[in-house]
């Protein structure tokens, strides 16, 4: 899927996770408009319900 990604918004923390400190870095993606966003969200959740739908039922 080609998608119109201009940059992307980053944040970070720390956790602890058994003993020890782990740095997650999150970056989420910044479309060109609201439209591009909606048609990148509907096809990951097309992906994601053909995949789970496979372990229900």
């Amino acid at each position: 899927m080609n998608s119109n990604i201009v940059s992307y918004t980053a944040t970070e923390h720390k956790k602890m996770v058994g003993g020890k400190e782990v740095t997650v870095r999150n970056l989420k993606p910044v479309f060109t408009n609201d439209e591009e966003r909606q048609k990148v969200k509907q096809h990951i959740q097309n992906g994601l319900y053909n995949v789970f739908s496979k372990f229900v039922g």
